[in-house]
């Protein structure tokens, strides 16, 4: 799972290139430029549409968590859906609360 601000573990970045492997075993070209260069951006991404800011604050909005790969010689940007490379978008229970971080709940 990646951290709380979304950035992806070593752990995850292989799992989700042998991932990417498995699912384009002829390689993976760019439609764009037609290379295989690519690199995978470190954090998982939640794309979130306009007009719905309502939602977004009552926290029901349902999300996809996404990650990218860039192409280095165009530049175009892939996205995966990263839950099917095994990556669990923190949620407000698996995150770390301050008052957890700072020493607990009674601050010891």
């Amino acid at each position: 799972m990646p951290d709380k601000l979304a950035k992806l573990s070593e752990r995850e970045v292989s799992a989700i290139t042998a991932g990417i492997k498995r699912s384009f075993p002829n390689g993976l070209k760019c439609p764009a430029c037609q290379h295989s260069d690519f690199d995978l951006e470190p954090f998982v991404f939640t794309p979130v549409g306009d007009g719905l800011e309502s939602l977004v604050l009552s926290g029901q909005l349902p999300t996809l968590p996404m990650i990218y790969l860039t192409c280095n010689v165009c530049t175009y940007v892939m996205q995966f859906g990263a839950s099917r490379f095994g990556v669990d978008f923190p949620t407000e229970e698996t995150v770390e609360s301050p008052a957890k971080k700072i020493g607990g709940e009674n601050g010891q």
